[in-house]
């Protein structure tokens, strides 16, 4: 009976965190679809797939490190724990910054030959979001970490502040800015990974 009430206690953290999940990272389209053409909403969901490529450091690393991170924490190694975190980090980030570069610098080659003209547009977006990305890459694997710690509700309560501010800060900048406002709503609060 106990372990049913805790695995229930988790399961249910589980599902508000990712609930917030989808809230800040799907919310800047829908938003953007309120206020803008179709044309934006496009040229927009073109460069935040693209931005994407980002995350496949991380998400490399968080195939691997949970369990570890898990294993330390139970086993009370917590310096070892620390240098893990901070070793992933290190190699999430180098990793990242790469391709991140390659946005930058060659964003609007790639938004053209692999979508067309049109699509340059997206490229100040794209920038934004790359930038925003850095942050995250740079932040490590915060929420995994919180989550393999025994603090997913801390997590949630992250990632529901995170989904709620994306929310907030698109309903106040998409009417004004079209796409750059979505960029910036979602590049400053993309939550922990």
């Amino acid at each position: 009976q106990y372990e049913n009430k805790k695995v229930l206690s988790v399961a249910s953290t589980m599902i508000f965190t990712s609930m917030s999940v989808l809230l800040y990272t799907q919310a800047d389209l829908w938003i953007l679809g309120l206020f803008t053409s179709t044309e934006e909403v496009g040229i927009y969901g073109v460069a935040a797939r693209l931005v994407t490529l980002i995350l496949f450091p991380m998400m490399a690393f968080s195939a691997i490190i949970p369990p570890i991170m898990s294993s330390l924490h139970t086993s009370a190694k917590y310096d070892e724990l620390r240098r893990v975190v901070s070793e992933s980090t290190r190699w999430i980030l180098s990793m990242a910054i790469p391709i991140i570069i390659i946005m930058v610098l060659e964003g609007k080659i790639i938004l053209k030959y692999a979508y067309g003209d049109k699509f340059i547009d997206g490229y100040t977006a794209l920038v934004i979001l790359s930038i925003g990305l850095l942050i995250k890459a740079g932040s490590g694997m915060v929420g995994v970490l919180l989550q393999m710690t025994g603090e997913h509700k801390t997590f949630m309560k992250v990632t529901i502040l995170g989904g709620l501010s994306n929310i907030f800060l698109n309903l106040l900048l998409v009417p004004h800015f079209g796409m750059i406002g979505a960029a910036f709503g979602i590049g400053f609060v993309i939550g922990p990974a």
